[in-house]
């Protein structure tokens, strides 16, 4: 049974369930007094759902709500572009000295490295004490004779026959030179005063100089080649010196 509430009393009727035919429709009555709530019905069939209703207006914005807890960690996301190395950091203190490790195996004898700088002079020392003389030494052998220079006059025959500008002649030495002043520096010069065999003249020198080239040619002679600028004959004097 399914309760109706009569429109004209308001009254509720409870009458069968059942469908009648269709009546024509009477006059709409009076509201009546509003009655107790009735019984809920059996679910209906749902409706076919209506068109979209117009927006309504905005309605006013709402105040903040309290703030959600927090979220489940996201994984992991992808490593991002390496970025520019950043300036250096202090140098960190220093760490404590480590522990000595035991000596190693001596290694094989390295390569000899190239020779190095020549360091500064270093400052001279202090003069040190004189040492104790040391032994006498054993006499040498007697070194050989010394050569003196020889010097001396010598009266030579320029040309005994006709006259003339320049020639040779030999001064035989009194004393022989050593061996090794053969070909040793000489200065042969004429000498001036009379020359015996030639009277008192004794001006040769100055109207007659004679240039000379002497030679040591072995121990007792002297080779001289002379010239002069007039014409000569007869004896001349001259002065050698043959050196050491």
């Amino acid at each position: 049974m399914k309760p109706s509430i009569d429109p004209i009393s308001g009254c509720i009727d409870l009458v069968p369930n059942t469908s009648g035919g269709s009546g024509t429709p009477g006059a709409d009555g009076r509201p009546g007094l509003q009655g107790p709530p009735g019984l809920d019905g059996d679910q209906g069939e749902p409706g076919e759902p209506g068109p979209p209703g117009s927006p309504g207006p905005a309605g006013a914005t709402g105040g903040t709500g309290a703030a959600g807890g927090p979220g489940l960690q996201g994984p992991p996301g992808l490593d991002g572009a390496d970025g520019e190395p950043g300036d250096p950091g202090p140098p960190g203190a220093a760490g404590p000295a480590g522990v000595d490790g035991a000596p190693g195996t001596p290694g094989g004898t390295g390569l000899s490295g190239p020779p190095g700088l020549d360091g500064e002079q270093g400052e001279p020392g202090e003069v040190g004490p004189p040492g104790p003389p040391g032994l006498a030494g054993a006499t040498g052998a007697t070194g050989p004779t010394p050569a003196l220079p020889i010097m001396g006059t010598a009266v030579v025959e320029l040309s005994a026959r006709k006259t003339a500008r320049s020639g040779r002649f030999i001064i035989d030495l009194p004393t022989a030179l050593l061996q090794r002043q053969i070909g040793t520096a000489v200065i042969v010069e004429q000498a001036s005063g009379p020359v015996a065999g030639r009277g008192v003249i004794g001006d040769d020198a100055e109207f007659d100089p004679i240039l000379c080239a002497p030679e040591v040619i072995n121990t007792k002679q002297v080779r001289v080649l002379w010239t002069t600028r007039g014409l000569v004959r007869g004896k001349r004097k001259f002065h050698y010196l043959i050196a050491a």
